[in-house]
């Protein structure tokens, strides 16, 4: 990582902000922290960093040396997976089940597992999180889920916003289930996760699957 490299940087960082984007940066920065928080000798061992006054210029330096460092950026093609996911629970709360459907290619893999008390936006998450966490190596995702909590929450930005705010939303509010986010967003770092809603009991072959695997898992564990 060359002094010339990291100064270009900050020179596209400056614009960045001058062109209204700085909240958008931060939000990338939040994710790749989140991820590579222990890796913070590859700014600290750099002069310029040490040099910078102002932390948001820090944090988004951090940020797109990790970016520069990361396997989703390096030219070997990355295998696209295809994941299907659903959460289904008895009671809200009460016990409850999750279900994947992933596959690649001609291979096909089923994940379920469940809790004897939890909610249905927990089993959504952690379907979703055990997923993506159960690939070996950095991919190209399309998960598909029928959870608006879990989606809206990635894709409309909240999620970043809740990390921001010390997980805290609207009012003041504590964010629900902050332990299976914080697993989700490195996962959301390591792949690039294209989301896909669907309408959930409408006749759609792999989210039907994940609903029967979620619910089976929901009924062993009353």
């Amino acid at each position: 990582m060359s002094r010339g490299f990291c100064l270009a940087c900050i020179f596209s960082l400056k614009v960045f902000i001058l062109h209204g984007v700085q909240q958008q940066m931060y939000a990338l920065f939040c994710q790749y922290w989140v991820a590579q928080k222990k890796n913070l000798n590859l700014c600290y061992n750099n002069i310029v960093y040490h040099n910078l006054k102002n932390i948001l210029e820090k944090n988004i330096l951090f940020s797109l040396i990790l970016c520069y460092n990361n396997p989703i950026l390096t030219t070997k093609p990355m295998k696209t997976i295809k994941i299907f996911t659903d959460g289904a629970c008895s009671g809200n709360p009460g016990p409850g089940g999750w279900g994947a459907v992933m596959i690649f290619g001609a291979h096909r893999k089923e994940l379920s597992d469940g809790a004897s008390h939890t909610t249905n936006n927990r089993m959504e998450l952690t379907g979703a999180i055990v997923a993506l966490e159960s690939l070996k190596e950095p991919c190209q995702v399309i998960l598909t889920s029928d959870s608006k909590y879990l989606i809206d929450a990635v894709t409309k930005g909240w999620l970043y916003g809740w990390q921001q705010k010390g997980w805290k939303r609207g009012k003041n509010q504590p964010v629900l289930n902050v332990d299976l986010w914080e697993r989700l967003l490195p996962q959301l770092t390591r792949h690039d996760v294209q989301f896909v809603w669907v309408k959930g009991h409408n006749g759609h072959a792999e989210n039907e699957r994940c609903d029967v695997l979620a619910v089976a898992q929901a009924t062993l564990h009353k």
